[in-house]
């Protein structure tokens, strides 16, 4: 029988359905970075995911030579950046250092840094560090105030929400947000129309039951608009788990600030390119990124000879701050109050960003502690308001649709297999797609946590400096594909390095298909579609994961009563003999089955155009519930 250890293994390594396994495999024998990899592996244990993503992160800036080791300074410098206490990591640093060098690995770093947080957990109460925090999540009143601050700007006109916010005081925040409905709102005001609402238990008093619906589907949503949410359940929240309700509204809150920086929203950001640069390369840039390129075009407009290389130590002073309001609008934003020390500084910053239309919910003491996350959404709002970028010409707009113009079916499997691959963690991490397999190197990755062993690291290339590098990677893909049982004729190593969308997919989805029915206990479609036709005794049956039937609903709501009976208000449900009723079951749809804990990236819309690979896997994860529900 399947231990409980086991059955919660099930339940978060499902992706739309199976979101991969949290941590890194540990590696073959005769993978180069093995040990390395291997020691990561334990690492990611101890740390929620994000944690763990953002030390990689500030590691990977750190060291710039790229050869996977940091010096004391630039480890005392990670530690400013993160607004981490510094005291004691010269020690710590010097007892890492085993082997006497100077240079510690990032498994080092990582267990420097979280030695350093328990011994602080010993010394300070709240304020400080809490036990299951680290810098990263530290229940800080600054983070409280400022998340309860947008929540209130943002959802201030919801009636359903009128007896829950204001959030006033701030620290009622963790409070407020256990019944799920400001956390489903949120994910709203994120990506707009994730969750239907009518989904959404919002009758009071609510039960114990409700509630729990009410933060599964928060979540779920949560996790299907690419937030990281391994190790965060309802139950946890209904314990106010602090560090793990900050970790979440940060990641919603920041897709919502930057879900306007891209080159589709903003074709101006071409200005942003450096000399030689070419597009593809700009198109795999996070926002983050992108924001800090932002910061510095406008710096060096104004002829300021300093770069802002990070969200925290870099703009705790002021100074940049106000030559990037002035340059946006001197005659809004002057630099007089460069004279002024940095608290007063930090006043005129906040008041200037209000003359151009910032919301206020920034304070003075968000600039001048240095933290990272609040001085990044301050940036972006900033940008969302005044990008104060030069227009594209004609012939710059049709340079850029030979890119951005895509298939936009293709674009939401784009967005689905990301996302999944993402699931994966850092080392497999993707911004775009079809930019960052060109190389192969997380395409073999990724193939190494579908069937682990797989690859034979000896005959890749780790350290890539040409094209050729990139073919060799790639083609080593294809055969490995091959030997899976993957159908790739016409495919070759040369069309993933050139980015050919629709074989890249094609590759891809194959990858998603076998880890998708490998978990669910190595079955194939056949049985998958005969496992959801024997739940459902009723008409209609669909005879395919094509069948043109499926577009109206009926079979799978019919589906999602089997594994439980009250799950659907059938008041919401239409019979789907028009586009409006067909577009509002699926919407209604995806939103029942994230209710009842499916992790699916699947969207409505592939359930109106019937797209029989994400159909497929829209069956997986109502497959995986019931696997997961009486395990």
């Amino acid at each position: 029988e399947m231990c409980i250890r086991d059955r919660i293994w099930l339940k978060s390594a499902c992706f739309f359905f199976f979101q991969a396994e949290d941590g890194i495999r540990d590696a073959q024998e005769s993978r180069g970075l093995g040990d390395v990899y291997k020691r990561q592996g334990e690492l990611r244990l101890d740390m929620i995911p994000e944690q763990f993503a953002e030390l990689q992160r500030v590691f990977k800036a750190a060291d710039g030579d790229n050869d996977g080791l940091l010096n004391l300074q630039e480890v005392l410098e990670c530690f400013d950046k993160m607004g981490a206490r510094t005291e004691g990591v010269k020690a710590k640093f010097e007892e890492s250092d085993t082997n006497k060098d100077g240079m510690i690995q990032f498994h080092e770093f990582g267990r420097l840094y979280k030695d350093l947080k328990s011994k602080n957990l010993k010394q300070h109460q709240r304020g400080s560090l809490k036990e299951g925090q680290s810098a990263l999540h530290t229940l800080t009143d600054e983070e409280t105030n400022a998340y309860a601050a947008i929540i209130n700007y943002l959802l201030k006109d919801d009636a359903v929400l009128r007896d829950i916010v204001p959030i006033e005081p701030a620290s009622e925040l963790y409070a407020r947000v256990g019944d799920g409905l400001i956390l489903c709102k949120l994910v709203n005001k994120a990506q707009k129309g994730t969750i239907d609402e009518r989904a959404i238990n919002t009758k009071r008093p609510l039960s114990v039951f409700q509630i729990r619906e009410n933060l599964t589907l928060a979540i779920s949503s949560a996790n299907s608009i690419g937030c990281v949410t391994t190790g965060i359940n309802a139950q946890l929240i209904i314990e106010k788990k602090e560090y793990l309700i900050l970790a979440l509204l940060w990641q919603v809150i920041k897709i919502w600030a930057t879900s306007q920086i891209d080159l589709k929203q903003h074709p101006a950001l071409i200005r942003l390119l450096n000399e030689g640069e070419e597009l593809n390369t700009f198109l795999r840039l996070p926002p983050e990124e992108i924001l800090l390129r932002w910061f510095n075009y406008h710096l060096g407009k104004a002829g300021h000879t300093k770069k802002v290389t990070n969200f925290g130590i870099d703009l705790k002073d002021g100074e940049n701050y106000l030559v990037l309001l002035h340059q946006l609008n001197p005659n809004k934003c002057s630099k007089d109050p460069l004279s002024l020390p940095p608290e007063g500084r930090a006043q005129k910053i906040i008041e200037y960003a209000g003359r151009l239309g910032v919301p206020p919910y920034f304070i003075p003491s968000y600039v001048t502690s240095g933290n990272s996350k609040l001085n990044l959404l301050l940036t972006a709002a900033l940008f969302n308001i005044y990008p104060g970028l030069e227009e594209v010409t004609e012939t710059e707009k049709a340079v850029m649709a030979t890119l951005l113009d895509d298939d936009v079916g293709d674009s939401r499997e784009e967005r689905a297999f990301r996302l999944w691959m993402n699931s994966f963690g850092e080392d497999c991490w993707v911004n775009n797609l079809f930019e960052d397999l060109k190389d192969g190197l997380k395409l073999l990755r990724l193939m190494d946590k579908v069937k682990p062993g797989c690859v034979d690291w000896k005959k890749a290339v780790e350290r890539i400096s040409n094209n050729f590098q990139k073919v060799q990677n790639c083609n080593l893909a294809i055969e490995i594909g091959k030997s899976l049982g993957f159908v790739l004729e016409g495919i070759g190593g040369k069309d993933i390095m050139e980015g050919k969308k629709k074989l890249v997919l094609a590759l891809v989805w194959q990858m998603v298909r076998k880890h998708t029915l490998d978990v669910l206990g190595n079955i194939n479609e056949e049985k998958l579609l005969q496992w959801a036709l024997n739940k459902v005794t009723k008409e209609p049956k669909i005879h395919s994961f094509k069948d043109p039937t499926i577009k109206n609903c009926q079979f799978f709501f019919n589906l999602l009563e089997a594994l439980n009976p009250q799950a659907i208000d059938r008041e919401n449900v239409a019979e789907g003999a028009n586009k409006e009723e067909i577009e509002k079951n699926a919407k209604y749809l995806i939103s029942v089955a994230r209710k009842m804990g499916a992790l699916t990236y699947v969207v409505w819309e592939d359930i109106v155009d019937v797209r029989p690979r994400m159909v497929l896997l829209f069956v997986a994860a109502i497959c995986a519930l019931e696997r997961t529900s009486t395990a």
